[in-house]
């Protein structure tokens, strides 16, 4: 499993923007300031098939894609727990040449959706007890005890294609 560190927040949170992929239904959030260095990702392998995303710039988790979907359960009344703190996710190593993900982690995925499918948990292995950081305005991540990545909380999510 990939170890992540948290650093402090900068002054202002950062904006996420969500945007569905109608022709794939990817789901892909970008978090809205501008990337400088080197980038690379973290690609979330389940071995049912599901596959999430980490985009990283300099190290810093600036962005979540839900490329293939493991099986959605909704969870009326779904909502994220209050965060830890606020700040700045990033992954203490290398990233690899442009275009070549950086790290494959294959781990069991699970995602869990409100009624209206604007919040969503992406779990990242076992349920673990954790540490909530929010890392822009409709974005938290989870890090266990040692720092290892255990889920997304995704919120403000915009209707799926076809339902909005």
């Amino acid at each position: 499993m990939v170890l992540f560190e948290c650093r402090p927040p900068p002054a202002v949170l950062p904006q996420i923007r969500w945007q569905w992929e109608s022709e794939t239904d990817i789901l892909s959030g970008l978090i809205d300031t501008p990337c400088h260095g080197q980038t690379g990702t973290i690609e979330l392998d389940d071995p049912g098939g599901a596959m999430a995303v980490l985009d990283l710039n300099d190290g810093q988790v600036r962005g979540v894609d839900i490329v293939v979907w493991p099986e959605v359960m909704t969870v009326p009344g779904l909502q994220v727990p209050e965060p830890a703190h606020r700040g700045v996710i990033t992954a203490p190593f290398a990233l690899s040449d442009p275009g070549v993900p950086a790290m494959q982690v294959r781990a069991t995925l699970a995602i869990m959706v409100d009624e209206t499918e604007s919040v969503m948990h992406l779990q990242v292995g076992e349920d673990t007890p954790v540490d909530l950081i929010q890392v822009a305005d409709h974005l938290f991540l989870t890090l266990d005890v040692a720092g290892h990545l255990t889920g997304c909380w995704l919120t403000g999510v915009p209707a799926p294609p076809g339902l909005d």
